[in-house]
């Protein structure tokens, strides 16, 4: 579609159901210039094949011109998808703001990327276009006019078909400013349609924004009690927004006195388990553990004799286990009272002094 004389457009229809409802009236992707010279392309669109393919099917509609650069007004990913791919078939530089420009770098390569300071003029197809810095919506935003033709490339300080979203207000009011110093007659905005009379557009964007409208609603919306973002915007947007529009809700907070697995385990045990869960030796009496209790996992040999494991997976595994019995350390299995490595050779006369054995032999008093 041509704009102007320098200007033409191909628009992308995106699904108002999804992630579209964000961008209402779809969105543009301008080629500036002169078709039977050279162009410059100004963003990208999402990384969708799809979409690039129809940018490169619309520039071979334009009769395949040159493109002198890439323009980007801001690194959101709805404007730089498929930027290497484009990037790559016109074989041509990328101009962005000093911001944006490492992180573009680091994506295309050396050489390619080169920013732009705030009134810079960009040449394309006998055209002049001047980059103006309008933070606001994005910290690395920018806005080129086209003064042949008495347009500006918005970006999303301006959208079509709706107002957009700001990350910082002041900012986005002086970039406002800025916009109307420039007198645009046409505003081609990144998403919606294209607008004439740009500046009572800005004007009206400017009144939006003000304290007298939206600041003052939610101002109006805090002193009533609202506490939280989705408080605000019910507050201060009409009932009937559609679900997409709205913030998302972080998850819930972790469930009050969770204290790991352990205490997750035993939740899920019935009352009947529960009441048989005894601590487990050494732990603090009366805390709740899943273990189940134990039962003569060591038998307690004579002093001269090794301390040998008792089998806890049958005769599968006995021979295995007594090959190796754990002679150093406590390990999870092992008792409170296990012989430790150095100790002396009566440590095991001792332990059984301490704490008789749990089967005592037949005759024993």
């Amino acid at each position: 579609m041509q704009i102007t004389r320098h200007i033409f457009s191909t628009h992308i229809a995106e699904d108002p159901a999804g992630f579209g409802a964000m961008h209402p009236g779809g969105t543009q992707i301008y080629f500036a210039g002169d078709p039977a010279a050279s162009m410059a392309v100004v963003d990208t669109g999402e990384p969708y094949r799809a979409w690039t393919r129809q940018i490169l099917g619309y520039h071979a509609e334009l009769g395949r011109p040159r493109i002198d650069a890439i323009l980007i007004t801001h690194g959101h990913g709805d404007h730089i998808g498929g930027l290497d791919r484009l990037q790559e078939s016109f074989d041509c530089e990328v101009r962005c703001h000093p911001a944006l420009a490492p992180r573009l770098a680091h994506q295309l390569g050396p050489g390619i990327v080169r920013p732009l300071a705030d009134g810079e003029r960009i040449d394309a197809g006998g055209v002049s276009l001047q980059a103006w810095h309008t933070p606001g919506h994005e910290d690395d935003h920018i806005a080129y006019h086209l003064p042949a033709d008495g347009a500006l490339f918005s970006g999303d300080t301006i959208l079509g078909n709706s107002s957009s979203s700001v990350r910082n207000l002041t900012q986005y009011m002086e970039s406002l400013a800025i916009m109307a110093r420039l007198n645009p007659e046409i505003l081609c905005p990144g998403h919606g349609q294209v607008i004439q009379n740009g500046a009572a557009r800005i004007a009206w964007y400017a009144r939006h924004r003000h304290r007298c409208e939206r600041e003052a609603q939610v101002l109006a919306a805090l002193a009533a009690g609202a506490t939280t973002v989705d408080e605000i915007v019910t507050a201060v947007y009409p009932r009937d927004l559609a679900a997409n529009l709205r913030p998302q809700r972080p998850n819930p907070p972790p469930e009050a006195g969770r204290r790991g697995p352990r205490r997750r385990h035993a939740r899920r045990l019935p009352p009947a388990a529960k009441r048989s869960v005894r601590p487990r030796p050494g732990c603090r009496r009366g805390r709740a553990t899943s273990y189940p209790p134990r039962h003569n996992l060591l038998s307690y040999a004579p002093a001269n004799t090794a301390l040998q494991r008792k089998p806890r997976y049958g005769n599968k595994h006995a021979a295995q286990a007594n090959r190796r019995p754990r002679a150093t350390g406590r390990g999870r299995d092992d008792g409170p009272f296990r012989r430790p490595a150095g100790r002396g050779a009566d440590h095991g006369l001792r332990c059984q002094r301490q704490r008789p054995h749990r089967n005592p032999q037949p005759g024993a008093a």
